[in-house]
């Protein structure tokens, strides 16, 4: 479960119910989200390291569905935490090849990340998959899986700007 400052700054629309999103994103969401403080994004006056808060950052706007702004956060940083959010931003955008190459790049952070059996390359050969196929039957299950990734990654991100 999201802490209650993140769903507050998502705010009350429903999010992440796309694999590969189409529509353009709100434009309200994507301000409440790019002007938020440190201290609120973080829900805490001590943040410890603005390089994870900023992937929190990016991590909302990911799951809202504005995928240009989230890009500009991840590619700003080289650590194994940014690759990763940067292979679930081009798996959202239907790039397929290009994340699994970011996520071969992320390697080092999923034993830490304790993803249980989440296997992102996987995942990301079966969002390939249902994408090419509007009657793909998997696609609640693969909705599931994305929004358990996203809010892992998130806690994870989120916990590493305040250590």
């Amino acid at each position: 479960m999201l802490p209650p400052h993140l769903l507050a700054l998502l705010g009350p629309e429903p999010f992440l119910e796309t694999l590969c999103p189409e529509a353009p994103p709100s434009a309200s969401r994507v301000l409440r989200i790019q002007s938020a403080t440190p201290s609120a994004l973080a829900g805490s006056p001590s943040v410890r390291s603005s390089g994870p808060l900023a992937l929190v950052r990016g991590g909302l706007l990911y799951a809202v569905d504005a995928l240009d702004a989230a890009h500009a956060l991840f590619q700003d940083d080289e650590s194994p935490l940014a690759s990763y959010w940067h292979g679930m931003m081009h798996r959202r955008e239907g790039d397929f090849a290009n994340a699994q190459y970011w996520f071969r790049l992320a390697s080092p952070i999923l034993a830490p990340l304790d993803l249980l059996d989440f296997h992102p390359e996987t995942f990301t050969r079966r969002c390939a998959a249902a994408r090419s196929r509007p009657d793909f039957r998997e696609l609640p299950a693969l909705l599931e899986a994305q929004r358990y990734e996203w809010e892992t990654l998130l806690q994870f991100s989120l916990q590493a700007a305040l250590e």
